[in-house]
């Protein structure tokens, strides 16, 4: 039988002192699932602003382009 282990925070750091971790997966999730900042940033009870620099980080970290800001309906 296999054990309920407990949920684990991983924060992966790179040498470079970037670093990335679940909550700005979950901003990320949000936006995809909504399609929408303003509505993502209230379901997260953030701000608008603040999530978005949340999911630069978090392209920072990968090194790529999640979100098309530029497109009136995100890609």
């Amino acid at each position: 039988m296999t054990e309920h282990l407990p949920q684990v925070l991983a924060v992966s750091k790179l040498t470079d002192g970037r670093h990335m971790n679940i909550e700005q997966l979950r901003d990320f999730l949000c936006v995809a699932e909504t399609l929408n900042m303003t509505l993502a940033a209230d379901r997260r009870n953030t701000t608008q602003s603040n999530l978005s620099k949340r999911l630069r980080g978090l392209e920072e970290y990968l090194g790529r382009l999640l979100i098309n800001r530029r497109s009136v309906r995100f890609r």
